[in-house]
């Protein structure tokens, strides 16, 4: 069997999340992260039980890229996360239960991970924890922070764009800092029917801001360090584009000394009452389950001897396949690879139908 086939059998079918997506969804959401540039899109799904009609609702806007992005200061410098003043280490990629990207230069990297998290009494999956590491890569010490920037988009027909713990329905620009900060906002249609955005900000998962804001999108965009809000301004004021209207959530700065690491981290999900807690992670991949299985059915099939398929799926394992880098996994995937096309032998219909058995028995379908 050439190589084509039998990669087309093997990966689809052991729970690998295909590896080059970047897209989390279930019935409650979709998260996508941008391949281009690790920005992040968020809408509902259907099934909802409070959307007529299974409508599907955009929370945070789509654009090309998304507009939701991310800045990180360093010594009162500026990186966008995924723009053109570092480079991607690692392009965002699903790995069980979450979405990783790496992005960095000579003086940091960071790594952006979106992952599940669902509510601890009910157990329901409808939001996701965004968290940043951030690693001081030079030899000084230095003063590290971030922005999140992320444009809201269900209040944006409104007279009131936005809704805090306290029942204030935001209007006009507004900040909170310090012991001020909410524990939530959100972003919802005016009369409150349907799906909601809501963010938390003081939970057990999440890194309380220093400062939280509330301001048209595109002054944000072009005041990225210290936008001054003006308290009579609406979401519509001139110079600024119309009824745009964004949340930017302030962290640091903080000391890192050389090699250091700080994260910082916030919840985006539906609107609703519940502690969130991380998604127990339900891949297959447990210690001593993968290697032996793949090793009797590389041998089987003939691709190469036993001691060559423990040897490349020990290597695997060892990384946990989708756990690990993917320039090691394309590595790994070519050699075997090689090994198929150094002359392993033609498997037939029968042979192939107990392969997808076994992978599918894996992945427990």
């Amino acid at each position: 069997m050439n190589r084509i086939v039998f990669l087309a059998v093997l990966l689809p079918l052991i729970c690998v999340q295909s590896l080059f997506s970047a897209t989390l969804s279930n019935r409650y959401l979709l998260i996508d992260v941008d391949d281009e540039t690790g920005r992040l899109f968020m809408s509902t799904r259907g099934s909802l039980e409070q959307v007529a009609a299974d409508e599907q609702r955009i929370l945070l806007f789509y654009d090309v890229p998304p507009a939701s992005y991310t800045l990180i200061y360093v010594d009162g410098d500026l990186f966008t996360f995924g723009g053109d003043r570092g480079a991607f280490l690692k392009r965002p990629v699903v790995i069980g239960n979450y979405i990783q990207t790496r992005w960095g230069n000579d003086l940091i990297h960071v790594d952006q991970v979106v992952q599940w998290v669902e509510r601890e009494d009910t157990g329901l999956q409808d939001g996701v924890l965004v968290r940043y590491e951030i690693e001081n890569r030079s030899k000084n010490s230095i003063d590290a922070g971030l922005r999140i920037l992320l444009d809201t988009y269900q209040g944006e027909q409104e007279t009131s764009h936005f809704l805090i713990d306290d029942g204030t329905e935001v209007e006009y620009e507004w900040e909170r800092t310090g012991d001020d900060i909410p524990s939530w906002w959100e972003s919802r249609k005016g009369n409150g029917q349907g799906p909601c955005l809501r963010g938390s900000l003081t939970e057990t998962l999440v890194t309380v801001p220093q400062r939280v804001m509330f301001a048209n999108y595109r002054s944000l965009l072009h005041d990225p360090y210290e936008h001054r809000i003006r308290r009579n301004r609406r979401f519509h004021s001139l110079p600024y584009s119309r009824n745009d209207s964004a949340v930017a959530l302030f962290y640091g700065p903080v000391d890192l000394e050389p090699g250091g690491t700080v994260e910082f981290a916030t919840i985006l999900g539906l609107c609703g009452e519940g502690r969130y807690v991380l998604k127990a992670d339900k891949t297959v991949y447990e210690e001593g389950v993968l290697l032996p299985v793949l090793s009797a059915i590389l041998e089987a099939a003939g691709a190469v001897s036993r001691e060559e398929a423990e040897m490349i799926l020990r290597e695997l394992e060892n990384i946990r396949i989708i756990r690990g880098d993917l320039d090691k996994i394309n590595e790994l995937i070519a050699e075997l690879n090689e090994a198929l096309e150094g002359g392993a032998k033609q498997i037939g219909e029968e042979r192939l139908g107990e392969i997808r058995r076994l992978l599918r028995e894996i992945a427990g379908e």
